[in-house]
């Protein structure tokens, strides 16, 4: 089996190439996956629970939710995990993981910091609000079962101010309309 990985691009970009032949059954299909994609998350987690995405350490929101949408297609997380009842907006609760080494509590805690005072969401802690980001962050806390850590109310309203005048979207305030964000 030969593999080529372009390194510097992002992890949720970087596939690597798997050959493998006809009437493999799924679930060696699945233990392939599991291998590229379950193993290295820890080298990939930061301490504070974002994760980075080339070997230089920029850190996105785009990746925690590569991470976790994977873990979730990998059968490592069971998406939307019910949350235990007691836990109210902005409390830390406990997602769990069967990855050893990947910390999503410290990833949930970490995507709750990137939402902006304007509603909106950002790469990184303190970061310009974007549309791009919404999507990652929200999509992110729904498959962790955490959408009521996040004020959605001001989320919503911040979303629907991207609607311009045209009809047009645009991902960020005073920007023109573009269809990439018709998503």
């Amino acid at each position: 089996m030969s593999q080529k990985v372009k390194h510097g691009e992002p992890v949720g970009i970087s596939i690597p190439k798997v050959t493998v032949p006809c009437g493999i059954r799924s679930s060696q299909k699945l233990l392939v996956i599991y291998t590229f994609c379950a193993f290295p998350f820890p080298l990939f987690q930061k301490p504070e629970g974002s994760f980075v995405g080339d070997k230089w350490g920029e850190i996105d929101t785009r990746f925690a939710f590569c991470a976790i949408a994977s873990l979730c297609l990998t059968g490592h997380l069971k998406p939307g995990h019910p949350p235990p009842a007691k836990a109210k907006r902005g409390s830390e609760t406990s997602v769990g993981s069967r990855v050893p080494g990947v910390d999503l509590d410290k990833t949930a805690n970490y995507l709750v910091r990137c939402q902006n005072l304007d509603g909106g969401f950002s790469t990184r802690p303190g970061s310009e609000s974007h549309a791009g980001q919404a999507y990652c962050v929200i999509g992110a806390m729904a498959l962790l079962g955490q959408l009521r850590r996040l004020d959605t109310e001001r989320a919503a309203w911040w979303l629907a101010e991207r609607q311009l005048p045209s009809g047009g979207l645009n991902g960020r305030p005073e920007k023109q309309p573009d269809v990439c964000y018709s998503w």
